[in-house]
């Protein structure tokens, strides 16, 4: 792929999976759109035990509900304590989003019957994980 934005300050790109890509100014809502993405090719893999496959969503699902809850936040929301400003209680910190896709990729990846799909979704989780971590 070609990026030709000369005099363009673009930031970081974080390609996810060939049309999924997050930037530094993505929003948490952005990301969970493309969280449910891979979720729907997740639950489209064919040689995945059910109940490994239904075990990943639901982590993924997890992952996805801590991340709404950013969406929305004030700028004062207290990172010491997690409790958010608006007094509505804790708010989830990034590495449990993060924490919950990087177990999703590493079980992708240690199936043994895994096809390519499965370890490329594993990868593209583990690039969400690294957005997760700098911008979420």
């Amino acid at each position: 792929m070609v990026f030709n934005q000369s005099g363009w300050n673009v930031g970081k790109v974080y390609n996810i999976a060939g049309d999924l890509r997050l930037t530094d100014r993505s929003s948490p809502r952005e990301f969970t759109e493309a969280l449910n993405e891979l979720r729907s090719r997740l639950r489209a893999l064919e040689d995945v035990p059910d109940a490994a496959l239904a075990a990943m969503d639901a982590e993924l699902a997890q992952a996805a509900l801590a991340a709404d809850t950013h969406d929305g936040e004030d700028a004062t929301d207290d990172a010491a304590t997690g409790d958010d400003a608006t007094g509505d209680g804790p708010v989830p910190g990034d590495d449990i989003v993060a924490g919950r896709l990087t177990r999703v990729a590493n079980r992708l990846r240690a199936l043994g019957t895994a096809t390519a799909a499965a370890s490329e979704l594993g990868t593209s989780l583990d690039t969400m994980a690294q957005w997760v971590g700098h911008h979420l």
